[in-house]
């Protein structure tokens, strides 16, 4: 398979290149825009003619520099949604729990819980709650696959899961730093009354 990189650098790729055959629409008034630039170039005269011809021009340029904004708005685009939808979530992918340091563990499981706890194949869901406690609490990628299995013994308790996310959540409205609390549920129960007392 060609390599797309060295097929772009040697400039076999035109990202601009397109066609309009299969457009009627946009060929039909390209075709009217056509003609009618020919009969205004061929019956204006002196100022007038000279006006509409700066004036193509000038269309001609500022025609140019949007498009060439829009290639690179769009490449920036495309460029970001690879980042957030790949490389943010690299660690996630390829995490493999150290069974010797008593890690436990991992993206598959983690996905398989939520299968199995409500049926629902939409993933993304976990990956926002795993790019929050990585990127935005700090923590560790085996304290975050662990720290749930350490709460039930068990694996796939995506509940369990989804709800310490809350509880960090609640914690960080209240500003308290405690994020393994070794009797969760309590701790659940005890931030959810402090942040409703707060809250009337």
């Amino acid at each position: 398979m060609t390599n797309f990189i060295e097929e772009f650098y040697y400039g076999n790729l035109d990202p601009q290149a397109r066609s309009t055959k299969e457009n009627k629409t946009v060929q039909k008034q390209m075709e009217v825009l056509m003609l009618n630039e020919d009969f205004l170039a061929e019956n204006l005269a002196g100022e007038s003619k000279k006006k509409f011809l700066d004036f193509c021009n000038a269309w001609s340029v500022v025609n140019g520099e949007s498009n060439l904004d829009s290639f690179i708005m769009g490449f920036r685009l495309g460029a970001k949604f690879t980042y957030d939808t790949f490389v943010k979530r690299v660690p996630f992918y390829f995490y493999e729990p150290d069974f010797e340091k008593d890690q436990h563990g991992d993206l598959l499981s983690l996905i398989c819980g939520k299968i199995q706890s409500d049926r629902d194949l939409e993933f993304e869901e976990v990956y926002i709650a795993l790019e929050k406690l990585f990127y935005q609490y700090k923590l560790g990628v085996p304290e975050i696959m662990g720290y749930p299995i350490s709460l039930t013994g068990t694996y796939g308790r995506a509940d369990i899961f989804f709800k310490w996310v809350h509880y960090l959540d609640l914690c960080y409205e209240l500003h308290i730093d405690n994020k393994y609390p070794q009797n969760f549920l309590y701790e659940y129960n005890r931030v959810l009354k402090l942040v409703l007392h707060n809250r009337l």
